[in-house]
């Protein structure tokens, strides 16, 4: 499939997404390419970002979109060309055991507040062993990345538990967390799809964002199907 082709089908998921994208925005998108190097991920990213995506809203399911397809069509190749990558999502429960809890925690701590994309790529893929293994999993992937997240005790608010020096002190930075979370989901669907063979559906943003909106709110609910042990107040009566 061509690069163009690939470009026509990013923009039908932007607009499954509800992003505006008309005739006029891919035409600027492929004459972006022409100066573009695809290999160059955050240049390429954000120069089609810059053509499709015309509000800080539209960018943020730019982001998204992209991310999602450009993790899936190389997942789809790898699974056609029969790769399983050694030693990532597949790792063994043995080499799980071996993993210090308490300092996997502090070293994904220090690498969110340093923002360091490779050290949180690495520890990404020792917690999904570490603990996406330990139990077994919802099947939902947004859940499983908010219990091992919950699990790491990953938070942007102040712990003041922690003695000074420690990022966990002061709050770890929102943008970091929300970075971790996207690598912990291309782990997680990536073990699913070397067990299955085949990429999962993809769903709906939007439906994404009320599910993990759902289950921080009230995680029994959305697990068990309990209802709120309070009535809701609607104000008036």
């Amino acid at each position: 499939m061509s690069i163009d082709e690939q470009l026509l089908q990013l923009g039908d998921q932007l607009r499954a997404e509800g992003v505006a994208i008309g005739t006029s925005e891919l035409l600027d998108a492929v004459a972006v390419l022409a100066e573009l190097d695809w290999r160059d991920r955050a240049t390429f990213q954000q120069g089609l970002a810059a053509t499709l995506a015309k509000s800080p809203e539209d960018r943020r399911v730019f982001d998204l979109v992209f991310e999602r397809f450009f993790f899936r069509a190389a997942e789809a190749a790898a699974i056609e060309a029969g790769v399983v990558e050694a030693g990532g999502a597949g790792a063994s429960a043995d080499a799980a055991q071996q993993i210090d809890l308490e300092q996997l925690r502090a070293q994904i701590a220090e690498a969110l507040a340093e923002g360091d994309e490779g050290r949180m790529q690495d520890l990404a893929r020792l917690a999904l062993a570490a603990i996406g293994r330990a139990s077994e999993g919802s099947g939902v992937v947004g859940i499983d990345v908010q219990r091992i997240r919950r699990a790491l005790g990953l938070r942007s608010d102040p712990q003041p538990d922690y003695p000074p020096g420690d990022p966990r002190r002061e709050g770890l930075p929102r943008d970091a967390l929300r970075r971790f979370e996207a690598m912990l989901r291309r782990e997680l669907e990536r073990a699913q799809i070397e067990r299955t063979q085949a990429l999962p559906p993809s769903r709906p943003l939007g439906d994404l964002d009320r599910a993990i909106r759902s289950f921080e709110r009230s995680p029994n609910q959305l697990i068990f199907g309990s209802k709120p042990a309070l009535p809701e107040y609607h104000g008036g009566q």
